[in-house]
């Protein structure tokens, strides 16, 4: 049986906005948004593996350039008048866990990840068609995951063998054979020229692979081993032989960033139309053969966590350093990509925690290293080199969601000197009364609004299985603490929020008090699935793919009362800051449409669901227990200094310093 692709746009569901209460909807949103003071930045964050794809164009992993993705984007924008978009590390991919784990964390700081191409971009006219629609439809024919439509098939696209590369290799053959004066032809020569420096350690890199048939380096013959900081002859003569042995497989390689450098771009250009802006995620660590290339820039004997080495901190606030050269090349690399930037853990420009590298040193890192703002100023210099003087360093967004024994944030009941005027991205998941609120974080900073605050990311349990009291991996609850600074907050019986609708909504409305949020999109869209299971990578690690009709799947989650209603929470800030009174006009709007998308759910499907989550809280916490039992370490997340806390911290953060 013939299987069509069905257009989502003409589907009849439930309670969908029509256009003219679309447009009343988002002047409504925005006008009490203003009114609330929740006006500054709002970002959606998204894996763009994870971006829906329709029937006809599934290769298994989503891409920010195809049609589908802009519409997914226009739809988010217009619910949830968000004005930027954040994407995880955009990366090579290497499988980790038994081939099976692709971390975006784990990827290369300095190159692009091959998902980047929008493939069937290469069948068009202005790719001179290098790409015929056959074998595009090949590449979809050949990803047949059986859950193909919600997970992300990575092997399809992003490994040497897969159908995605054969295909690549096809289109670039083809582009072989183009004149050389055509303008496609021209641009991949000047982007050469351009990326020089950036490129051509990782071609030797992927030549010595071939020559050896792995990629431990580190076992590699010596004049291998240290082939990009070696001058001698011999090295010299070395690299020549391997450039001319594999000249082509470079040259495909540099294709390949071209075009997904290029794609890139032409996304970041359609989302700005959009009015939304692009933020990159510029991952703390480098790839394999990154550290093999730049060799002196790090300290392998110390690690910074997740099996990364440190840099070499004691050289890397000289300029004329390779750590510092490497530093900026990184950034750079991504100020160039993207609009904006936030640095993942950006407490390791800071104040670094460094410890022994277990396999090679058990020694304690001889001295503190505290640089407070000297590096951060040093990579705002970097992204204005690229961007301009007049770029605002407060678009930048720095990650100090930190665990307590890796960063101490606060001193003497305020944000550090090096957070105190800088863009923070903060979390609401270990809320308590002494941390983890917009309050809490307002009060650090003497009200100054200067962080972006979540529900949560791609990196903590989500906000769903939260509200259901599902244990964490180690066994703790989070919603037990919450309970009461909640209540407190919007002054009402803390027995609400024990009902896990009523839960996730005043969590996205206690997010909303603040000026700048984010959103993850497992979160917006109400998902139960964990998206990232920290030392227990498994298989749908950062697979867990948006549906193609997701206007469906996200009128839904608003109808059952698990995804991120935006007027819901208006009302409920409406309401504590008395603007229900003040602005009735307006906070009639906001109920109306609230209600248009509130629960409809029937009772009797909620008490099933309410059963059947009650049993899998027993079963994880059970099997939390377990853990707990086998000593799994956790420790307590950044304290405030406000109040100090006991040893008895019930909702501490886990360490996971094992992630990858």
């Amino acid at each position: 049986m013939k299987i069509q692709e069905i257009n989502s746009k003409k589907i009849s569901f439930k309670r969908q906005l029509t256009p003219k209460e679309l447009n009343q909807y988002q002047a409504t949103l925005k006008e009490a948004k203003e009114k609330t003071g929740n006006n500054g930045k709002s970002v959606l964050i998204v894996h763009d593996a994870c971006l829906p794809q329709s029937v006809k164009t599934n290769t298994g992993v989503g891409n920010l350039n195809t049609s589908e993705a802009q519409n997914f984007f226009k739809f988010m924008k217009s619910y949830l008048n968000i004005n930027a978009i954040e994407v995880l590390p955009s990366g090579e991919l290497s499988p980790l866990a038994d081939g099976k784990f692709f971390c975006a964390y784990s990827s290369s700081a300095l190159s692009l990840s091959p998902h980047q191409i929008n493939l069937l971009a290469l069948t068009k006219p202005e790719y001179g068609s290098i790409l015929k629609q056959e074998e595009f439809d090949e590449v979809v024919k050949a990803n047949i995951l059986q859950d193909k439509a919600k997970t992300v098939n990575y092997e399809n696209v992003v490994t040497e063998e897969s159908s995605f590369n054969q295909a690549l290799k096809q289109a670039f053959k083809r582009f072989l054979t183009m004149k050389e004066t055509s303008p496609l032809k021209k641009e991949f020569e000047q982007y050469k020229t351009e990326n020089a420096s950036r490129l051509e350690p990782k071609v030797l890199f992927k030549a010595l692979e071939k020559e050896y048939g792995h990629n431990h380096w580190t076992e590699w013959d010596e004049i291998d081993r240290t082939l990009t900081s070696n001058n001698s002859e011999a090295s010299k003569k070395r690299i020549d032989f391997l450039r001319s042995k594999y000249k082509n497989e470079a040259e495909f390689y540099k294709f390949k960033q071209f075009i997904a450098q290029k794609h890139l771009q032409e996304a970041r250009k359609n989302l700005n139309k959009m009015g939304l802006k692009l933020i990159g995620d510029c991952l703390v660590g480098f790839s394999n053969d990154e550290q093999w290339a730049y060799q002196k820039a790090f300290n392998f004997d110390y690690s910074i966590g997740w099996g990364l080495p440190a840099y070499n901190y004691d050289e890397i606030t000289d300029p004329n350093s390779q750590a510092a050269k490497l530093l900026k090349q990184k950034v750079q690399f991504f100020a160039k990509n993207y609009d904006s930037i936030r640095f993942d853990v950006s407490w390791s420009y800071v104040e670094p925690h460094i410890i022994p590298n277990a396999h090679v040193n058990t020694k304690p890192y001889a001295k503190r290293v505290n640089f407070e703002s000297q590096l951060l100023e040093k990579i705002e210099g970097y992204v204005k080199e690229i961007k301009g003087d007049d770029f605002d360093v407060k678009d930048l967004i720095h990650e100090f969601d930190a665990e307590w024994e890796d960063f101490q944030s606060c001193e003497n009941g305020k944000w550090r000197s090096a957070l105190q005027g800088r863009t923070k991205a903060l979390g609401t998941t270990y809320m308590d009364n002494q941390w983890g609120s917009n309050k809490i974080y307002l009060k650090l900073n003497n009200g100054t609004p200067n962080f972006i605050l979540g529900a949560g990311n791609h990196d903590p349990q989500p906000l769903r299985q939260i509200a259901y009291s599902i244990p964490d991996l180690d066994g703790r609850i989070h919603k037990t603490a919450q309970i009461q600074p909640l209540s407190e907050l919007f002054e009402i019986p803390p027995a609400i929020l024990e009902n896990p609708i009523e839960f996730i909504k005043y969590k996205f409305a206690e997010v909303m008090t603040a000026k700048n949020n984010q959103y993850f999109y497992m979160d917006v869209f109400g998902r139960e699935e964990r998206f990232d299971s920290q030392q227990n990578n498994t298989y749908m690690n950062y697979r867990q793919k948006i549906p193609f009709d997701f206007e469906k799947s996200y009128i839904e989650a608003l109808e059952s009362g698990h995804g991120f209603n935006p007027m819901d929470s208006m009302e409920k800030i409406f309401k504590l800051n008395n603007l229900d009174k003040l602005e009735p006009k307006l906070y009639a709007s906001i109920l109306k449409f609230r209600n248009i998308l509130l629960e409809k759910t029937p009772q009797i499907k909620e008490k099933r669901y309410i059963l059947r989550n009650t049993l899998i809280a027993s079963a994880c916490f059970l099997i939390g227990g377990l853990l707990a039992f086998w000593g799994d370490k956790t420790s307590k997340k950044p304290a405030s200094n406000i109040t100090i806390r006991n040893n008895f911290d019930n909702n501490r953060k886990p360490i996971y310093k094992d992630f990858i």
